[in-house]
């Protein structure tokens, strides 16, 4: 990863030099005639032009209004390579990585732009002209926001934040102090609608860095720097605070990003900043009270089960509201160690490896389980009829190996190091097509849940930090669940993925929540609320005693929410649950508390109806 350059060109040459005008019209004209659908090709030309600006000796308006005609077609650009890298898993591939660095270059390079003009107008401080001045501020809001989104594109593949641009961040908020810029009205608009002040872009990217970027889910980064900008106007920069309690703070002459301060009394700096963020934990506190319950903010609610998308929402606020309530810069202390975990990712490889890898047939054993009597599982078949006549049997197989009916398939789960995806969907097929065996679908299942070998750098009572070469991972994202042990004869216990980086080295660093030290596979099905009617998928018990205070389920974000009632299937028995509160939640997995429910009254016409079908 090679690093980021922010220093301004030093030997400007004649536009002449690289066939450029004053004018921009002939740049317009070409870029009209780019082909944008090659994204990667057109986004190296317009870099190219890009650069060429930026070596060239050019008026600060005529630099301006060049970069102006650039800037929107190099924002569409850097939007669909993002789109490549912004959902995929780490490691990165390495065309991913050639996208990720087209577009911070991109962008940098507008940054780059925009700094040059805001130097030539004010090269020394008594040399500020008033006439520059609404070219000075637009200069400056746009060069700060494009250096914000250089940033964001480090945050949103877990990179490390780039060796000085806090510092050229922080110069530029403070060049605006210093000539009182800060809250003006940025005047060349055009496109906006609502008032932008450099005071208000400068804030959004604290904000980003202080919600913990390296904590959030894949691509939150972007939905939350866009909330987070809607309210930057409830965000006061306070040179000195009255409470000596805990706080965020910057010193906004380095290169620093904002730091969590226990006391104020004790943050020494040159140009302090404190961050009065009560009003905006506030205003998100409110946004989240309307997500979960919608219905006391506004008479015309209808009763229907939010989106998953909304439910996503929903938990990153919350989690976010956590982040800026900090009281503490750790909850517990680190202790260093080394060793190496085996590890396997996913809900999925979890549940497998914690059963000792025993088959996942819940629908048999639900069968089983009601009736008291055995049902026979084909190579061929997931489930076979229960009244085991031969001709359902061969009529069975016949309609599944012509393609009129599919066996029981769930694929739900991004079980995204499967070898061969093209088997696991149509593997329903029969022997005469791809259905594979039973020995051979158990040795599929174990490419499926794969496991790689980590080493441990720390450990604390909340959990513990490892790290990994790229070339060694299993691929891995913030949020997903992850079993481990240290020897093949110890339980799998059970964590989750709290944050990732990726070093410079391309080692790929990750912190682990350990939530279970030994979980019990098993299934659940919703029969009300939310998933309501679905098949069963694999789930997380903590304790084998449903009683037990405290106890808790893991299962799929999408699936399931609060209300949900469930069948859970532990193989010998059956229970009724209601999922109660969040404990944690992510993209990937829930945990819930839970309460025992008697059987609900259309479930006991179902079971009453399996039992006379035997």
């Amino acid at each position: 990863m090679e690093p980021l350059k922010f220093n301004l060109p030093d030997d400007l040459v004649a536009p002449e030099e690289f066939g450029l005008k004053l004018k921009p019209d002939s740049i317009r004209k070409w870029l009209q005639a780019l082909p944008l659908s090659c994204v990667e090709q057109a986004g190296e030309e317009v870099l190219g032009l890009l650069r060429e600006l930026n070596k060239s000796r050019l008026p600060a308006i005529a630099r301006y209004q060049h970069l102006i005609v650039v800037l929107p077609v190099a924002d569409k650009l850097v939007d669909a390579l993002r789109s490549h890298y912004s959902s995929a898993l780490l490691p990165l591939s390495e065309k991913n990585i050639a996208r990720h660095r087209l577009a911070v270059e991109l962008n940098n390079e507008l940054a780059t732009g925009f700094r040059l003009v805001v130097h030539t107008l004010v090269p020394e401080p008594d040399a500020y002209s008033v006439k520059d001045r609404d070219l000075l501020v637009t200069s400056l809001y746009l060069a700060i926001q494009q250096l914000t989104k250089v940033l964001v594109d480090y945050y949103l593949v877990y990179f490390p934040e780039p060796a000085n641009i806090w510092g050229e961040i922080n110069h530029l908020y403070l060049l605006a102090e210093q000539y009182q810029l800060q809250e003006l009205a940025v005047p060349h608009q055009n496109q906006h609608k609502i008032q932008l002040v450099i005071a208000d872009v400068y804030k959004c990217a604290l904000l980003t860095a202080i919600a913990s970027p390296y904590h959030l889910m894949q691509g939150e980064v972007l939905e939350l720097k866009n909330i987070l900008f809607g309210m930057t106007g409830r965000v006061r920069l306070l040179t000195h605070t009255e409470s000596q309690e805990s706080c965020f703070a910057i010193d906004i002459s380095c290169d620093h990003h904002p730091r969590f301060v226990a006391s104020a009394s004790a943050f020494t700096a040159v140009q302090a900043r404190f961050i009065d963020l009560q009003p905006l934990v506030d205003q998100l506190k409110a946004l989240y009270a309307r997500q979960v319950n919608p219905e006391l903010y506004t008479d015309e609610y209808q009763q229907q089960a939010p989106t998953l998308a909304q439910r996503l929402r929903r938990d990153m606020i919350k989690r976010v509201i956590d982040t800026l309530n900090r009281r503490s810069e750790r909850q517990h202390k680190r202790q260093s160690i080394l060793g190496k975990l085996t590890i396997t990712v996913g809900l999925s490889a979890s549940h497998y490896h914690s059963s000792n890898e025993a088959p996942f047939n819940p629908e048999i054993d639900e069968v089983t389980i009601h009736t008291g009597k055995s049902v026979i599982q084909h190579d061929n078949l997931s489930l076979v009829p229960m009244d085991f006549e031969h001709w359902r049997d061969t009529e069975a197989i016949n309609r599944i190996s012509q393609g009129i009916e599919t066996v029981r398939t769930s694929n739900f789960e991004e079980d995204n190091n499967a070898l061969d995806i093209w088997k696991k969907i149509y593997g329903a097929q029969h022997d005469s097509g791809c259905r594979p065996g039973m020995k051979e679908r158990y040795h599929d299942m174990k490419k499926l849940h794969a496991t790689s070998q980590w080493t441990q750098k720390n450990t604390s009572d909340g959990g513990m930090c490892i790290f990994c070469q790229p070339a060694q991972t299993l691929p891995v994202r913030v949020g997903e669940i992850i079993a481990y042990n240290k020897n093949t004869d110890d339980p799998w216990q059970v964590g989750v993925i709290r944050w990732l980086r990726v070093h410079e080295n391309e080692i790929l660093e990750m912190g682990i929540m350990h939530l279970l030290d030994e979980a019990t596979s098993v299934a659940c099905r919703s029969i009300r609320g939310t998933g309501e009617g679905s098949e069963y998928f694999r789930s997380l018990l903590a304790d084998t005693d449903l009683h037990s205070a405290g106890n808790s389920l893991i299962v799929p974000t999408a699936v399931f929410d609060a209300g949900t009632e469930l069948v859970l299937n532990t193989g010998d028995r059956i229970y009724y649950l209601r999922l109660c509160k969040h404990l944690l939640t992510t993209r990937s997995v829930t945990q819930f508390s839970f309460e025992l429910i008697d059987c609900p009254s259309g479930e006991t016409h179902r079971v009453n109806k399996l039992k006379a079908m035997v």
